[in-house]
């Protein structure tokens, strides 16, 4: 299970990039992270990307079976590999509860394994959990996947902690060791079927059922304590940026991202980039512009023709 302890107990920062697909997100962080880890050498950093179009892979020049790449001596980037990283979570999370063994046994469970609908946004948190805990970072900068709405990726953490602490899940798979006493009389029905099954149907199949109600249990549980320490690290140490063109469109989106986001007390909204500036805009744009200013801090980043794979011109766009 998490060691909540040694999570909270490290101070990395985790530092969030949000918005929608198209805006340059991806660019904006990894400029962030190439400039931030120039200024505090003495800091390490970590940049992961969640975006699924791999735009960082192109920023940094990384081969195509690159997963992860050292930049400089204090900066390490990363591509989230979603099926690779539930593999992980999968194995570590079976090993620790000594059903690694019997899960690949398992005809059932095998078969389920490629259709897991497992979310990208767990993934995330995941990486976000096993990062801060291996304390080898002091930031961890996060270039999150593209979202319509801002606001959806904080969401999306309370979704996923009310799923799988639904009273109906916990009771469908409850186990011998639960405390409540109803849901220890569930676990003892459904063993007394599972040996009826057995007379009835032969012993390998209920073996596999028996199985799959244990590993699953135990995923659920585990999910649910990276889930849970996740926000917790969110809520503690992270401060978010936003992204969005110098567009009137994609500004009255995050005008109203931004009043979603407001709404939640625990998010440090710290800045708001506006990519592609165009000092020549038209009054409309320039008007949505004006009412996002009176939001947040706002940092214009003016349209470039240099090379960005340059890791220089890629720091001077936050200039």
């Amino acid at each position: 299970m998490p060691d909540s302890h040694s999570t909270a107990s490290h101070s990395t920062q985790v530092i969030v990039f949000i918005g929608p697909g198209g805006v340059g997100k991806t660019t904006l962080s990894s400029a962030f992270a190439v400039k931030e880890s120039r200024i505090h050498r003495d800091k390490k950093y970590k940049l992961i990307t969640i975006d699924p179009s791999k735009r960082l892979r192109d920023v940094f020049s990384m081969g195509f079976d690159e997963k992860e790449k050292q930049i400089s001596e204090n900066l390490t980037v990363s591509l989230n590999q979603r099926d690779e990283l539930f593999k992980s979570f999968l194995e570590s999370s079976l090993i620790e509860g000594g059903l690694l063994d019997d899960f690949y046994k398992s005809r059932i469970l095998k078969s389920l394994l490629d259709d897991l609908a497992i979310s990208q946004e767990f993934t995330t948190f995941y990486e976000i959990y096993t990062s801060v805990k291996s304390q080898k970072y002091d930031h961890i900068i996060i270039d999150t996947p593209p979202l319509q709405n801002t606001a959806d990726f904080m969401t999306s953490v309370d979704k996923l902690e009310s799923l799988f602490s639904s009273a109906i899940l916990s009771l469908f798979l409850a186990g011998a060791k639960d405390n409540n006493f109803f849901y220890r009389m569930i676990h003892a029905s459904r063993q007394i079927s599972f040996r009826l099954l057995r007379k009835l149907t032969g012993e390998d199949f209920v073996e596999e059922l028996e199985v799959f109600f244990k590993v699953t249990e135990l995923l659920r549980l585990r999910i649910l304590d990276i889930v849970k320490e996740s926000k917790t690290i969110l809520a503690k140490s992270s401060s978010f940026y936003l992204v969005c063109n110098h567009t009137e469109l994609s500004l009255r989106a995050m005008s109203l991202s931004l009043w979603a986001l407001k709404k939640n007390e625990k998010i440090r909204l710290k800045k708001a980039y506006i990519n592609k500036y165009d000092p020549e805009a038209f009054d409309v744009v320039n008007k949505a512009l004006s009412q996002v200013k009176q939001e947040i801090e706002i940092s214009l980043i003016n349209k470039t023709n240099k090379n960005l794979r340059d890791l220089k011109n890629l720091e001077e766009l936050l200039k």
